[in-house]
């Protein structure tokens, strides 16, 4: 008979240790996740607290073994609620209009950039659904090329093709939007 995992001993034994474990292991790519996801850095640390604190509050019964799946969904569905709140919050008459004006970019700036986000969005949309997986698992997710490839089941050099594909495919596309840009500031 082999003898358990060291890491599930030591979660039966002591979940605060594996829960410090998790987190140093995992907390910058749930906040890479969550920057992506809201667009802010307080309110990516603040989802991934957020998440943290619920996985810490029931850490006796959380399975530390494998958790980033887990964390990953978790960190987005947050990110999801906290879109909510600030979009309450935003159309909440309370707010002050004079200090979200000074936070909001420049119109034609912020039109910019969604057409530019969309152009890329649809570009990544359009990539056969493994590259998609791929790109999105590195991008949205924080994976490195290792851990896609281990989740995939799948070579590290098979990762990074795809990866050069998509990236090849946004740039050729993104094209008139970065030349407008460059144009811009000079």
């Amino acid at each position: 008979m082999s003898s358990p995992h060291p890491l599930q001993h030591n979660v039966s034994a002591n979940p605060a240790a594996a829960f410090d474990a998790m987190v140093c292991a995992h907390y910058a790519k749930l906040c890479a996740l969550a920057l992506r996801l809201v667009g802010s850095r307080a309110g990516a640390e603040d989802v991934v607290h957020e998440v943290l604190l619920r996985i810490w509050r029931g850490r006796e019964r959380f399975g530390f073994d494998d958790p980033l799946r887990y964390l990953f969904q978790a960190v987005r569905n947050e990110a999801t609620s906290w879109h909510r709140q600030e979009t309450a919050w935003r159309t909440h008459p309370a707010a002050d209009a004079a200090d979200a004006a000074d936070q909001r970019p420049d119109a034609q700036e912020a039109l910019e950039l969604t057409d530019l986000a969309r152009v890329v969005e649809d570009t990544v949309a359009a990539l056969p659904l493994r590259r998609q997986e791929i790109f999105r698992m590195q991008r949205e997710q924080g994976l490195t090329y290792r851990q896609i490839a281990f989740l995939l089941g799948i070579s590290i050099k098979t990762v990074e093709v795809q990866m050069g594909r998509a990236l090849k495919a946004i740039r050729r596309r993104a094209a008139p939007f970065l030349l407008l840009t460059i144009a811009l500031l000079k």
